[in-house]
C-alpha cells in the first residue's frame, strides 16, 4: 500500500462519480479499511491465492494469510459496496 494512498483515494473521489475501486493482496488492508470507505474508495478486488493456510504459505513465500483474512473481514465489516475475491 501506497504511503499517501488515502490522499489519492480522496482526490480521486472528489472527481468521479462512478465507482472507485483497488486491487489489493489485503495484507495491509485491515487497519485502513475504515478510512478507505470514507475517502470514497466503493469497490475492491481482493487477489487471495487460497483458503489453506499453509498452501498460502508455500504459493507466496510469506506468512501474511491471517492478515489477508482480517483484510478481508474488515473490509466487509465497512460495507464496500461492490467486494470481489479472487482465488485460485
Amino acid at each position: 500500500m501506497r504511503k499517501n494512498l488515502g490522499n489519492m483515494v480522496a482526490q480521486l473521489a472528489a472527481l468521479t462519480a462512478s465507482k472507485l475501486g483497488d486491487d489489493h493482496h489485503a495484507t495491509l488492508l485491515a487497519p485502513k479499511a475504515k478510512l478507505l470507505r470514507d475517502l470514497g474508495l466503493t469497490a475492491l478486488n481482493i487477489s487471495l491465492d487460497t483458503f489453506r493456510k499453509e498452501r498460502f504459505e508455500r504459493i507466496t513465500r510469506r506468512d501474511d494469510f491471517d492478515n489477508v483474512i482480517a483484510g478481508l473481514e474488515a473490509a466487509l465489516a465497512v460495507g464496500f459496496p461492490s467486494l470481489k475475491l479472487n482465488v485460485s
